[in-house]
């Protein structure tokens, strides 16, 4: 099978862990994005995705097939009052340390990061935030899950690109002081 690559329609991140890994369920460290889209924008999107669970599902057995299913491309999106907006969620993640076995059955690992860019191409510094709009790309990966018994895509995140960046730091107002650290001059 070929690989195959996939790019997001750009939409609002959800909960974005970019600029650093998340290590809180995984100690190798997890980069990861949630990507909302509105329904309309991902519908080619989700199509292209669609064709490729599908293709994973037809390489099952007869037998497997009647017994499987393929799981959803995205997930819907709710409001706080559990009412659906319109938009579809896209996940994408990738793992920050990879340790596997070489050919001589020795343990080796490396370390990757996403790309960040801005629309021009130029690498971002800042840290990306949620609210940001983006879009991500990388690798999408067939799986047959025969636990769940179903089958269906993964993304694997390789990079994103910003178009409106929001980002913001752990310091921040507490009223009408100027937001002020204490201590620090005005």
């Amino acid at each position: 099978m070929s690989k195959k690559y996939f790019t997001t329609p750009y939409g609002t991140a959800i909960f974005p862990w970019l600029n650093r890994p998340d290590t809180e369920y995984n100690k190798a460290g997890v980069f990861h994005v949630k990507i909302s889209v509105p329904l309309e924008e991902a519908a080619d999107f989700i199509k292209e995705l669609e064709e490729q669970a599908e293709a994973k599902f037809e390489a099952l057995s007869p037998a497997q097939q009647k017994k499987w299913a393929i799981a959803p491309v995205y997930d819907e999106e709710y409001d706080d009052d559990g009412e659906p907006t319109g938009n579809v969620i896209f996940k994408t993640k990738m793992t920050h340390r990879v340790t596997y076995t070489n050919k001589a059955g020795e343990e080796e690992s490396f370390t990757q990061s996403p790309e960040i860019v801005d629309e021009d191409q130029n690498t971002l510094r800042e840290s990306v935030w949620g609210g940001s709009i983006l879009r991500a790309r990388g690798q999408v990966i067939p799986y047959a899950m025969a636990s769940a018994k179903t089958v269906g895509v993964s993304l694997r995140l390789a990079g994103v690109q910003v178009r409106e960046l929001v980002t913001g730091s752990q310091q921040g107002g507490w009223g009408d002081d100027g937001g002020t650290i204490p201590g620090q001059a005005r």
